[in-house]
């Protein structure tokens, strides 16, 4: 073993073993099952073509945990001002699986909080008069049979909160006066 070698890895281990270990924290998460916190607010299930998708979404500030007690997520979520949700717009077709659309910048924007797309449709609510909200739109420039539903067909609609003291934060929620998980619609 050559010398430099020797010293290089004396260094290593030295400046791992003289590190302060980590402070032990105590995570925690909190699920919430909070049906009906995105409304799609355009009347009806038919579109035309250059038509726009408008979706609202505003999360309270106390939510009902497994027990029915009132929790006030605001207390939990401390400076956090922001949540996120991942969907997706689907084309239906004659394959067992729906094609995913890719969006481009000019087909999405928001009027509160902010939207993108990097494989799914990545909206982030804000806090506003206390509440997280948000409200995008989704421009509809082709014929066809689609629905809004969650990145991940399998997971439910879910609200991820951004939170600094390593908790976590979900609130599982569904569609406002829709069946299921998914907002079924046609352009034409």
């Amino acid at each position: 073993m050559k010398i430099t070698t020797f010293i290089t890895s004396l260094i290593f281990l030295c400046a791992g073993m003289c590190c302060p270990p980590e402070e032990d924290r105590n995570y925690e998460s909190f699920e919430f099952n909070t049906p009906g916190l995105i409304e799609i607010q355009n009347e009806g299930n038919l579109f035309s073509q250059g038509d726009t998708l408008w979706v609202k979404s505003v999360i309270p500030n106390t939510l009902p945990n497994e027990d029915g007690e009132q929790i006030d997520i605001q207390e939990l979520r401390e400076d956090s001002e922001t949540a996120y949700l991942s969907l997706n717009l689907y084309l239906e077709n004659s394959f067992s699986q729906p094609s995913p659309i890719v969006l481009s910048e000019d087909e999405l924007f928001s009027t509160t909080g902010s939207i993108t797309y990097k494989y799914n449709i990545e909206v982030t609510a804000v806090e506003i008069d206390n509440q997280i909200q948000t409200e995008f739109g989704i421009v509809l420039k082709e014929k066809g049979n689609y629905f809004l539903g969650s990145a991940y067909l399998q997971n439910p609609l879910s609200f991820y909160l951004n939170i600094t003291n390593y908790n976590n934060i979900i609130i599982i929620t569904s569609l406002a006066n829709q069946d299921n998980d998914k907002f079924r619609f046609s352009v034409e």
